[in-house]
């Protein structure tokens, strides 16, 4: 079965809706499970559009312990841990979810020396959280190599997205995939390290440039 196709009016894209979201899984299990340690991620994130005014998670059978925390880049999850003999298990979660009209983008419209000013010491403070990623990594750090690459996506006083647009096509252009499949995550890397360190030197965030930052998951 095909979802069915919501036709989006620009009325309905800039209205505020309120969400009642319930959530139910339920495994049924041939034998007896013993131990069972899972994370739960079910718990909506506040954004800017969406807040989660309400959220609740109940599980069968109750567990023997639980956490419930907020990983690094801001999503919600429970650690549970079902330490007696069951067969059946249910999870089942409620959230009120209010979501508001998308605000527009912030720095559509700047040049790449505006961008970079925003996340210097004297920049907006709400995007601080941004800067992060204009350090030094342990695989990738500023340099006149990487600088020389990306200076010719960069003239003064150009776009920002223009120039981000620009410096993932020319990377996605000249570096290949020569080996087997398993090497993708390498190539990937290498994408985001080439855009990144340039970011650095920018200083301009490399979510900026890379759009999708590729790193392990955060534990």
């Amino acid at each position: 079965m095909r979802p069915r196709q919501t036709q989006l009016t620009q009325a309905t894209r800039s209205a505020r809706c309120k969400y009642r979201v319930r959530h139910l899984t339920e495994y049924r299990y041939g034998e007896l499970v013993p131990l069972c340690q899972n994370i739960v991620r079910l718990q909506p994130r506040n954004t800017a559009t969406p807040t989660c005014h309400s959220f609740s998670l109940d599980i069968s059978p109750a567990p023997t312990a639980r956490r419930d925390r907020v990983r690094f880049f801001g999503n919600n999850i429970s650690w549970v841990s079902l330490e007696e003999p069951y067969s059946t298990l249910k999870i089942e979660a409620f959230s009120e979810v209010e979501v508001l009209p998308a605000p527009k983008p912030s720095g559509v419209g700047l040049t790449w020396e505006q961008t970079a000013d925003t996340l210097g010491p004297m920049g907006d403070r709400d995007l601080y959280w941004v800067r992060q990623y204009t350090f030094d990594s342990h695989y990738v750090s500023c340099g006149r190599e990487l600088a020389d690459y990306a200076r010719p996506s960069f003239p003064e006083d150009a776009p920002m997205m223009e120039c981000v647009v620009d410096l993932t096509q020319r990377i996605r252009a000249e570096f290949t995939l020569t080996a087997a499949l398993p090497r993708l995550a390498h190539r990937c890397s290498t994408f985001c390290a080439r855009g990144g360190g340039f970011a650095r030197i920018s200083p301009i965030s490399k979510s900026d440039v890379c759009g999708r930052w590729a790193s392990p998951p955060d534990t």
